[in-house]
Parts: C-alpha cells; sequence; structure tokens
C-alpha cells in the first residue's frame, strides 16, 4: 500500500497521485488545495507543492512568462482557459435571477436553454452551441446583450434584473437567429 509524501501514513482511495508518490486527502487539503485540483496534480512533484497552494501559485505564475501553454498545462497542471470553454459558473444572485426571466421568456421543454461562464467577464445564456444574451450584474456594472444580432456591440442597461423583460422583442430575434442559422 501507498504512503502519504507528507504523514507517511498509508493511503487507500482518498490520495491525491503526484508524479512522485501519493499524498493522502487530508494533507493535501491542509495545504490549501480542494477535491477539486485532485485531478490536476499527477505531473506535480511533492517539492513542488510542500509549502502550499498559495506558494505553488506564486512559483508558478513567476516562471509562467518563460514556458509555452502546453508545456503549463502538461508539466504544471496549469489548464488555460480558452474563450469559448466553460468554466465554472460563479453566479451572483441578481445574474441567476436574469437567467430565469430568460428561462420565462421561452417554453424550453427540452431543457436547450442552459446558463454558462465562457469568460471571466459576463455569464451566457446558450442554446445548443449558439448565444442567445450575454449579461453582468455586478455593483459596478449591469447590462445585457444578444450577441447575435447586427448591434452586437450594443449593450443594454439595465437597474433590476427584472428590467430583462423589456428586452423580450430582442431575445425573440436573437433565438430566432440561432433556429435560422443552426440547421
Amino acid at each position: 500500500m501507498a504512503k502519504c509524501k507528507r504523514c507517511n501514513s498509508s493511503v487507500g482511495i482518498r490520495s491525491v497521485r503526484l508524479a512522485d508518490g501519493v499524498l493522502c486527502l487530508d494533507c493535501f487539503e491542509a495545504l490549501g488545495f480542494g477535491k477539486s485540483d485532485r485531478k490536476l496534480y499527477s505531473h506535480i512533484s511533492f517539492e513542488e507543492i510542500k509549502n502550499g497552494k498559495g506558494k505553488y501559485l506564486e512559483n508558478l505564475l513567476n516562471h509562467y512568462d518563460s514556458i509555452d501553454s502546453k508545456t503549463a498545462s502538461v508539466q504544471l497542471g496549469l489548464r488555460i482557459s480558452h474563450y469559448g470553454e466553460e468554466r465554472e459558473l460563479d453566479a451572483s444572485d441578481d445574474e441567476l435571477e436574469i437567467f430565469d426571466v430568460l428561462k420565462g421568456m421561452f417554453n424550453d421543454p427540452d431543457g436547450q436553454l442552459r446558463l454558462v461562464r465562457k469568460s471571466d467577464n459576463y455569464l451566457t445564456a446558450v442554446v445548443g452551441g449558439w448565444d442567445l444574451a450575454r449579461f453582468k450584474c455586478s455593483s459596478r456594472a449591469k447590462w445585457i446583450f444578444f450577441p447575435c444580432l447586427e448591434k452586437a456591440s450594443e449593450k443594454h442597461h439595465i437597474d433590476d434584473p427584472d428590467d430583462v423583460f423589456d428586452f423580450a422583442e430582442l431575445a425573440r430575434d436573437s433565438l430566432a437567429h440561432i433556429i435560422k442559422y443552426s440547421d
């Protein structure tokens, strides 16, 4: 049976595989990592992370400029995110309410309308692979726009999630555009 690189206890299924051994999940979490981090560390040695997640990320950022993104993702476990990839949702209550308003505008029995994060700056309501609406609702910015319409760069200011109802016609036109060009 394998031994934890940090506490030397026997590890079973609750472990994290590193390039040079394993850590028990308790030690991995004690270093500041979470369960979602487990799959990223099979190419990293214990020496690289033994001082904790903060120090590991600091070292990673210090060396990032000298390596290409493919090397980073393979050797360091750093996942480079590109536009279009779905990320952790991290939505505010108002943003979730905006999505509920959008859902309320459409009959969606198949559940094709989904909420995703493709950018750090905003959330996207998607239908299939198409963006229906992009929006942001924070303390500093509150807007919505419909990217598949001609004036894609025109963001519409909203004060409150219910203001999205004022753009029902644009949402309908956006969905019509998606239906027209998705086949």
